[in-house]
């Protein structure tokens, strides 16, 4: 069965009209982007077009009033302790809470993505071609044996059932760990400038994120599936857990069983993937039917 999918047509990011004007007795409600800053960090606004930018800018604080809306930018470790300072603080893209772990509270889901794949240099197709099955998922552990270079990646991220267990059995020195803030776009930039790295790992947002920052390198790398890890992952933003947290986290949900909202946030998440990736996410929305909302 095929599902027809309407496309609306979004407004360019800042033309959003939005619900009023924020109060100055209105409660801050700040927003922590684990993204890096212009001119490498600190507080202030991200580039327009990156992902978590235009979900807010767009449609999240336009429907959300009452609220005065501060973006935030912390590297990934200072998480858990903004998220259970005082105030109310949300952070989009989140994984779905384990069970019993988590000390803050989840909205959503926001998205239906793509999951962390593996990336490698289009030129190099001769190499990792003939280790994509029939589905054009990629066999991690055999293309790994057969690379010349190291796999490089960030060192405490999850990464995914597929990829996780693969990476834990390399030697050693076939892998490059990188435990910095940022270590994701060191380890494309080193696989795309050919500094020793045969295989990086992304989601395809995070790999055309990287391409818009660094044009000279655009199309010179390309994302794949990997056999083991899920076909979508669901996309959702954690809260604080106090009553500002609370109030934000039961508008937010208000606001996501909205079907058009749904609909224009997975249509920015898609605007920011190749057309491949766009047709493989239509390929499976139309064999999930409304199994595709429910991941």
């Amino acid at each position: 069965m095929h599902v027809l999918i309407a496309r609306r047509h979004l407004l360019p990011l800042g033309l959003t009209p939005l619900l009023g004007p924020a109060r100055a007795e209105d409660a801050e409600l700040r927003w922590l982007l684990v993204e890096p800053a212009p001119q490498g960090g600190g507080e202030g606004p991200l580039a327009d077009d990156t992902l978590a930018n235009r979900l807010l800018r767009e449609v999240l604080w336009p429907g959300l009033p009452g609220w005065r809306h501060q973006l935030r930018v912390r590297a990934a470790a200072q998480l858990p302790r903004e998220l259970q300072a005082a105030g109310a603080s949300c952070v989009v893209g989140m994984d779905a809470p384990a069970p019993g772990r988590a000390p803050e509270l989840h909205a959503g889901p926001v998205l239906r993505a793509l999951p962390v794949g593996a990336v490698v240099r289009a030129a190099d197709a001769a190499w990792w071609r003939p280790h994509l099955n029939w589905r054009g998922e990629l066999a991690l552990d055999a293309l790994l044996r057969s690379a010349e270079g190291l796999a490089a990646f960030k060192a405490d991220r999850p990464h995914g059932p597929g990829i996780d267990p693969v990476l834990q059995q390399q030697p050693a020195e076939r892998l490059r760990r990188l435990p910095v803030d940022g270590a994701s776009r060191i380890a494309l930039s080193m696989l795309a400038r050919q500094q020793g790295v045969a295989a990086a790992f992304a989601d395809p947002a995070e790999l055309r994120q990287f391409e818009r920052s660094q044009p000279d390198l655009a199309g010179s790398l390309r994302w794949l599936p990997v056999q083991g890890q899920p076909e979508l992952v669901a996309r959702h933003i954690a809260c604080s857990r106090n009553d500002g947290g609370r109030r934000a986290l039961a508008q937010l949900n208000a606001l996501l069983a909205r079907t058009d909202i749904r609909e224009q946030l997975q249509l920015i998440y898609e605007a920011q993937l190749m057309t491949t990736e766009r047709e493989r996410l239509l390929m499976l929305r139309s064999r999930l039917g409304e199994g595709f909302w429910r991941v």
